[in-house]
């Protein structure tokens, strides 16, 4: 019987087990670095999406709070020019009466100092510096959708005017919004002072670490706007500015802590802006039609 002598089976060497593990190594390394590269791509995009977001956000909620600014009213319709109408009709019963002329000297002196610091009318409608904006609108009730609120005789409702306010907040990162409906009562419309204490509950993006507002009458920008001020005509607010240019300033942070900032300008519409127009002199009303009181 002859035996057949079985030829030993070889393992692997050192070296080749090396160079294997140095194969995976470089395997596992370049799928690592393609998974992470995935995923900060992911990350990137997601981000971009968010600012977008936001940014649109804080676009929209402003043109929707500047697309209803109250106007002014029409040339010769009240306040000043009734308050001058009776002005102008005192003294000249001062002139024709003899010792009455004193005493009602004395009322129209009176009366003007009372009529010297009004409140701030409604159709003014903006009313703002390159920090601040003030805007003063007009809103659908909120309770004309509650009927048992509407019938109650003893509830106080606000009215449709409101004041809306645009700031940064104290602390530079931050833009505030509010909203006041209740300027309707007696000198809480007289004040463009923006009340602070609740200024952590109105930021609507703490992301806005800086904001700037110029206004425009179709042929300059300026960085303030009161449109309380009297008009060309002297009788009719100058009223909102034909278009508001808002430069506003984001701040983000990455998910290693790098910090950039992107700024971004957008013009607004005031559809209630009608420029500086001198009333027209055919139209004027009579001085009867300026002496039966205003709006």
């Amino acid at each position: 019987m002859r035996l057949t002598r079985r030829a030993a089976r070889r393992g692997y060497t050192l070296l080749e087990v090396l160079i294997a593990s140095a194969i995976a190594v470089l395997l596992l390394s370049a799928l690592y670095f393609a998974f992470d590269l995935t995923i900060r791509s992911a990350d990137t995009g997601r981000a971009l999406v968010g600012e977008s977001d936001l940014n649109r956000a804080v676009i929209n909620r402003m043109a929707i709070d500047l697309s209803s600014p109250l106007g002014v009213l029409p040339p010769m319709s009240g306040g000043a020019t009734d308050g001058a109408a009776a002005s102008s009709t005192t003294t000249d019963t001062t002139a024709t009466t003899g010792t009455t002329a004193t005493a009602t000297t004395d009322t129209t002196s009176t009366a003007t100092t009372m009529t010297t610091d009004p409140l701030i009318r409604f159709d003014a409608g903006v009313i703002g510096t390159s920090e601040q904006l003030i805007v003063f609108v007009s809103k659908v009730p909120t309770w004309l959708s509650d009927r048992e609120t509407a019938a109650d005789p003893n509830a106080l409702l606000p009215s449709d005017a409101h004041r809306i306010s645009y700031y940064l907040h104290s602390s530079g990162k931050g833009l505030c919004r509010q909203d006041k409906p209740w300027i309707t009562a007696d000198k809480v419309g007289n004040s463009t002072e923006i009340d602070r204490t609740n200024e952590d509950g109105e930021v609507i993006a703490p992301e806005i670490v800086a904001i700037a507002f110029e206004y425009t009458d179709g042929t300059s920008y300026v960085s303030e706007w009161d449109g309380s001020q009297a008009s060309i005509d002297g009788s009719s607010s100058t009223g909102p500015p034909r278009a508001i240019k808002a430069t506003i300033t984001f701040e983000f942070t990455d998910r290693e802590g790098n910090k950039a900032t992107k700024k971004i300008v957008h013009i607004f519409a005031i559809r209630s802006g009608v420029g500086l127009i001198a009333p027209d002199a055919t139209t004027t009303p009579d001085a009867a039609t300026t002496t039966t009181g205003g709006l």
